[in-house]
């Protein structure tokens, strides 16, 4: 948790940021941290954004850290789209 909230907080410590770009940066980062764990399906037409991006992480550990956007993961090769398990099919 305390790794978590020093990510979270870091922009308004190393960037210059107005008091209400800090406050917006909070209340999406908020926003998209309960969408993301209701349970319910929550996408954006354009893609940019989509609930099931995080349940994956949630469902396999090792993929897709960023949060709430994809970006990073897309750049570090952890990227899995939240619809599908990449995870080999158990031999029978």
């Amino acid at each position: 948790a305390f790794g978590y909230y020093c990510i979270l907080y870091a922009p308004g410590f190393f960037f210059p940021l107005h008091r209400g770009s800090f406050i917006l940066y909070m209340a999406v980062m908020g926003v998209c941290g309960v969408m993301d764990h209701s349970g319910v399906d929550v996408s954006f037409a354009d893609g940019a954004y989509d609930t099931t991006f995080h349940d994956a992480h949630h469902r396999l550990f090792f993929v897709n850290y960023a949060f709430p956007f994809d970006v990073i993961d897309r750049l570090c090769g952890t990227y899995v789209h939240g619809r599908t398990d990449p995870r080999p099919s158990p031999s029978r």
